[in-house]
């Protein structure tokens, strides 16, 4: 039986297909179709099994997308319709402004409605704080507004009521109604999307998943019907969320799979690095649009239970994960100045880079590695590009002319804009928060990423580079390495001081209830089941929580409620500089992780060679580190040839079929017993 991995990227989708039985993989990249990303994910497949007759052996398909991440930041997807408490359309004027970044000190900012006011329609209804009803339903008001919207040709309805978090009888109800006049419609209720305190936040939310649902939903069933249509039987098929796990694409929730893409790099790299003896590390994963970045800290990727993408406030578990406009397809270009500037466009997939030859015009990152020859023109996704070296060298030219640079100072200036670029998001995911970036290694992955890992660690002070071993595939290895994962959570308001481990295991067993009979309807028995309990904490009077982590044992006592103040205390001083232990608690929300823990890819050592490392020679290539030196003639060694023990001196460049690794002058690389490139930077 096999299991299969895909990872859909702006300009490959790659491929990893693991055997069950003996653990052993395969990898394929496949040019990416933005049009349609179910194409190159057909393609992949059908590449992969020849023999129609071994499609039925794929027990599993797991896939990571930006299909709801593109929808939200291209402000696309269907037409929503709000019903709101009466009185309250107000929500969405609120806007919680970032706490860094350009916008913090914008003066002319402009929040732009999540949903416009013709859309918002209020329904007459009230529940109170504790979940008590104050006024029934208003029942034929509300058919009339779910008619209203059907009038405006709303597509989906989000249903946003007040403390529905605590009692969700007038949604379910409004949901039912809108069954029965619009059925047609898409219904997204506020209650089951993120039942938890915070209007906007659970608002915003809503709004979000029920812009995603018709469209994402969509896209799950045609890549669906396409694969049994070509005769792929799959058992299950999985989607990774932005929690770090993968769920079925019929229970998946739209609005939880903002983070899909880069989740599983980041559990590939940091679960690789751990396995090298790399706890804490950050991960760099370079594609062809983006750079995707995460801290992991013990071997774990740091998490959050929100967190936002443009306008929209997210209020789902997601990895912390840092995304900047910087791959390899990012666009150079001119400012009204005359100077110099790199991104956040990116030419994609079609057309792509200069040296692609489909069309492209304006040069990329890609275009000045391949000037600066770091890049293999006949090497590019496994060959399946070819690249076109005088057209990059004649579009970095042009664009060196006008401003009174050589083609080789231009494309070192391109690439020292985008490197500062990375840094700044490296510093994003550690120093703003508090760690010290020398205790941690860097893990280089994506086609991109270890090209200007040796340089970017150098700058940064990180002593350390890991590059794995397929580092073009590392982020569809990683859907590998994950679980089917579901999050529980409910808000209940109250201090800590007075809470007693019978009341708090009375909340979490509701919930692990509702993950159990989740779960085991799926066929996951018990003993399969992980799950783990976590309390959101505040000193009294903030407004905002850290998560906790809460004892698993069978009942709580009120030392495991101390022990978790304590953490608190002790994690609020790591992020932001103080604590208070003598101040008030407060619990906000509980939450329950649920983990159905099924079979990974393992990472095994690698095979020692038997010759030198010259063994792994494949010839020279003329390269550019300084402009100031020019084109010196730099070793090219074969990945495929290197083995445990090998050592190489920079300056040196490793070709692969997936990726390329540079290290630079005075740089010292050695493959481990895993096969990983460990690069020594200083």
């Amino acid at each position: 039986m096999k299991t299969v991995a895909v990872d859909t990227g702006g300009t490959f989708t790659d491929m990893v297909v693991m055997d069950q039985e003996t653990g052993e993989i395969e990898i394929l990249k496949v040019p990416s179709t933005p049009s349609d990303p179910s194409q190159s994910i057909v393609q992949g497949v059908l590449e992969m099994f020849p023999n129609k007759g071994d499609l039925d052996n794929i027990g599993t398909l797991s896939h990571g997308t930006t299909v709801g991440t593109n929808i939200l930041v291209q402000n696309r997807g269907a037409k929503v319709g709000l019903l709101i408490t009466e009185g309250f359309t107000g929500i969405n004027d609120i806007w919680h402004l970032p706490r860094f970044g350009a916008e913090l000190g914008n003066l002319f900012i402009e929040k732009k409605p999540l949903v416009p006011p013709r859309f918002r329609l209020e329904v007459p209804e009230r529940i109170d704080n504790e979940g008590n009803v104050l006024k029934a339903l208003d029942e034929e008001a509300t058919i009339q507004a779910i008619r209203r919207l059907k009038e405006k040709g709303v597509e989906s309805i989000a249903v946003v009521l007040l403390f529905s978090f605590l009692n969700p009888a007038h949604e379910k109800r409004v949901g039912e109604l809108i069954k029965q006049e619009y059925p047609e419609a898409w219904v997204s209720l506020s209650s089951e999307i993120l039942p938890q305190i915070r209007e906007h936040p659970r608002y915003s939310t809503t709004v979000a998943n029920a812009r995603l649902d018709p469209a994402m939903t969509a896209y799950l069933t045609n890549l669906s019907k396409q694969l049994r249509d070509e005769g792929v039987k799959t058992r299950q098929l999985y989607i990774m969320q932005s929690n770090g796990g993968v769920n079925k694409v019929e229970s998946v929730v739209p609005v939880t799979t903002i983070l899909s893409g880069p989740c599983a790099g980041a559990l590939a790299g940091v679960e690789i690095a751990s396995a090298a003896g790399f706890d804490n590390v950050v991960t760099l994963d370079v594609g062809g649009t983006s750079t995707d970045l995460a801290l992991g800290e013990k071997g774990k990727i740091l998490e959050e239970t929100s967190g936002r993408l443009g306008d929209w406030e997210l209020g789902v578990p997601m990895l912390m994960i840092h995304t900047i406009g910087a791959g390899g397809g990012t666009i150079a270009w001119l400012d009204k100045g005359g100077g110099l500037q790199v991104g956040p466009q990116s030419a994609g997939a079609d057309p792509g880079p200069v040296c692609y030859g489909k069309g492209g015009t304006n040069p990329t990152v890609t275009d000045a590695n391949v000037v600066l020859g770091y890049l293999n023109p006949n090497n590019l996704g496994g060959g399946k590009v070819s690249l076109h070296y005088d057209k990059a060298y004649e579009a970095i030219k042009e664009m060196g002319a006008t401003l009174g640079l050589s083609p080789l100072q231009t494309a070192e200036g391109i690439i020292r804009i985008i490197n500062a670029k990375m840094e700044e998001g490296v510093r994003a995911v550690s120093t703003e928060r508090g760690y010290d970036l020398r205790d941690f290694s860097m893990v280089a992955f994506g086609g991109a990423g270890p090209i200007p890992s040796g340089r970017l660690a150098a700058d940064l002070n990180m002593q350390k580079v890991i590059v794995p071993p397929a580092p073009g595939v590392t982020s569809a290895l990683g859907l590998l390495m994950a679980d089917p994962r579901r999050d529980y959570m409910t808000s209940r308001l109250a201090p800590l001081a007075g809470l007693t481990g019978e009341a708090a295991m009375t909340v979490f067993s509701g919930l692990e209830s509702q993950a159990l009979e989740g779960f085991q309807s799926d066929g996951f028995p018990r003993e399969q089941i992980q799950l783990s309990r976590f309390l959101d904490l505040r000193y009294q009077g903030q407004g905002y929580e850290l998560t906790v982590a809460v004892s698993g044992a069978a009942q709580l006592t009120e030392d495991d409620l101390k022990a978790s103040r304590a953490n608190f205390d002790q994690l609020h001083a790591q992020q932001f500089g103080h604590g208070a232990p003598e101040e008030p608690v407060e619990v906000v929300n509980y939450r329950v992780v649920a983990v159905a823990q099924v079979r990974h890819a393992t990472i095994n050592p690698g095979v020692a060679g038997e010759g030198g490392v010259e063994t792994a020679r494949a010839g020279d290539r003329d390269a550019c580190f300084s402009s100031a030196q020019g084109m010196i003639s730099c070793p090219v060694y074969n990945r495929a040839l290197l083995r445990p023990g090998h050592r190489l001196e920079g300056p040196v460049i490793v070709d692969q079929s997936d990726s390329t690794t540079v290290i630079y002058p005075g740089q010292l690389a050695e493959i481990d017993g895993f096969g990983n490139i460990i690069i020594t930077v200083n």
